[in-house]
């Protein structure tokens, strides 16, 4: 049998075990649990992986009747998983009647576009007979592909519900490696261990209006160093979770930082402090500063983006770099774009700008649609130019970090690909994107005047002070130029590339500059694209 992965979402109610399943699937606690409801505020992406296929879990929030901001987030959060998934897993408990909002959620799942599975949790409560009649009520809502009766608690028939998921997943290649627990950082784990034993310990005094900052994290050989912040909404609520004579807190640090310590096998040291946010759940600043935004779930949004790589992950997927003008540089999975007929083949071509809709996760995100806005059909007419992209390109890929959205970062990408397209010289374009590498590693250099005086009668370019020197301050080392090369670098430096147009520059005195930009590339960004070394052979 062939490798099979993919998604599977997993929603239902507040409170119906999707937690527990998912921990339970996993051997391991990453999802925390409480009696309280809304527990679960982001969803949380769980790998289950073995010798027959991959499977990523994604838990959810209990879709509920919202009552605030938050609540809100989590309702959204919780309906756009059903799409972009491979399969949808509904959680509901055996042992309760079918009500309103489970109703709602029914409805929303038939307009879904993949198998879903009604997996009727704590069937060990009921007996044989009421077990039947229940899946009788409910095969009568809906057509689902597979109703299986479980106990997440137990792990009564766990097994056999995974082995079904497999047979409706895709072929392919795991999408993350074989140890890969969740793509979640620790940092947001460790944030949620502290909220559940808040939740565990004040009952219905704190219910949801406590969020968890993590303000320091420090590794050593000696373990991890955490100092957080639990920020609830009014004073109250701050004596409550201090405690009398702080017995309140020390019990939450306690059994938080056994938990943590558990999920990194180190040694833990954990310090917490309280913070008042008066109504901050209704306040958008503050959902997002502690992490109840849009790039920390699922949400379906539109961005104009350009791809930089595509790797293969299936017979008919690929697995998507995409630098993006909203999220920055972004991993997105796209299922069936290898196909013949595929709608959006197109707007996945490399340097091409297109607009995405796209399923955005923390993590790897998933392509819902692609349209092109810009094709950039000539930069494959010559190979100088062609190389030029996929220089420019590999850069991105390589080493502009992820999920840090950066304006100007955008702003260059677009408008170098359409001077390459335009037909610019491509030493100039050259010239100008190795100033962007240097600008973007933290290398300035002084063009306006020398490096050591500031005097603007300048006659060399010192390649150790990084930048134009006098004839006072020359030494030998320095680069003797011409006025009309220095005046160049000036230019090229500081002109931007969407105003290429008004450079003009002989090829000889590109030639120079080349050198001198080539030159802090190798010595001081260490950088290396494989692209480079075929641009240098005809330079």
């Amino acid at each position: 049998m062939s490798y099979k992965s993919g998604f599977v979402s997993i929603v239902g109610r507040p409170n119906v075990g999707k937690s527990t399943l998912l921990n339970h699937i996993l051997k391991t606690k990453l999802v925390i649990t409480s009696p309280t409801a809304q527990t679960t505020r982001n969803t949380v992406q769980g790998v289950y992986t073995d010798d027959e296929a991959q499977i990523v879990f994604v838990d959810t929030p209990g879709i509920h009747k919202p009552q605030d901001g938050l609540g809100s987030f989590m309702n959204t959060t919780a309906l756009n998983s059903i799409v972009g998934t491979d399969v949808i897993l509904f959680i509901e408990p055996a042992n309760e009647r079918i009500g309103k909002g489970d109703r709602f959620i029914v409805e929303r799942l038939k307009k879904a576009e993949c198998p879903v599975y009604l997996v009727l949790n704590k069937a060990d409560l009921l007996s044989k007979d009421e077990l039947m009649d229940k899946l009788i009520e409910w095969n009568q809502m809906m057509d689902f592909k597979e109703i299986i009766p479980i106990s997440a608690l137990n792990g009564d028939n766990v097994d056999e519900l995974i082995k079904t998921v497999k047979q409706d997943l895709p072929e392919g290649p795991a999408i993350y490696p074989e140890d890969t627990i969740t793509d979640h950082p620790e940092q947001f784990i460790m944030a949620e261990f502290i909220r559940e034993k808040i939740l565990y310990f004040t009952h219905d005094e704190i219910p949801h209006d406590v969020a968890i900052e993590i303000e320091q994290w420090i590794e050593d050989e000696n373990g991890i160093d955490i100092m957080a912040v639990i920020i609830v909404n009014r004073k109250s609520q701050k004596g409550i979770i201090i405690g009398k004579q702080g017995t309140m807190i020390k019990k939450i640090k306690d059994q938080a930082r056994r938990d943590m310590k558990r999920f990194a096998g180190v040694p833990v040291k954990l310090s917490l402090f309280v913070r008042v946010e008066k109504d901050w759940r209704n306040k958008a600043q503050y959902l997002k500063e502690f992490g109840y935004n849009r790039m920390t779930t699922h949400n379906i949004e539109k961005t104009e983006g350009v791809v930089l790589k595509i790797t293969p992950s299936k017979e008919s997927d690929a697995i998507l770099s995409i630098y993006t003008h909203d999220y920055g540089r972004i991993s997105v999975y796209g299922k069936g774009i290898k196909k013949i007929n595929s709608k959006n083949a197109r707007g996945v071509t490399p340097s091409t700008l297109s607009l995405f809709e796209l399923n955005v996760r923390k993590g790897l995100s998933s392509l819902i649609r692609a349209s092109g806005i810009k094709y950039y059909t000539h930069i494959q007419d010559h190979i100088e130019t062609d190389i030029l992209a996929q220089c420019l390109l590999e850069y991105y890929y390589r080493y502009v970090p992820e999920n840090k959205p950066d304006l100007e970062t955008y702003t260059f990408l677009v408008d170098a690909l359409k001077a390459i397209d335009t037909g610019y010289s491509y030493k100039l374009i050259y010239a100008l994107i190795l100033v962007f590498i240097m600008k973007d590693n933290g290398i300035e250099l002084e063009v306006d005047g020398c490096v050591h005086c500031g005097h603007t009668s300048v006659t060399s370019f010192s390649l150790v002070d990084g930048g134009f020197v006098c004839h006072k301050h020359q030494t030998p080392q320095d680069v003797e130029l011409s006025i009309d090369t220095l005046k160049a670098i000036r230019h090229i430096y500081k002109t931007p590339i969407a105003h290429i147009d008004a450079l003009s520059i002989d090829e000889s005195v590109l030639k120079e500059i080349l050198f001198i930009f080539e030159h802090y590339i190798d010595e001081y960004c260490g950088i290396y694209l494989n692209a480079l070394r075929f641009v240098k052979e005809w330079i």
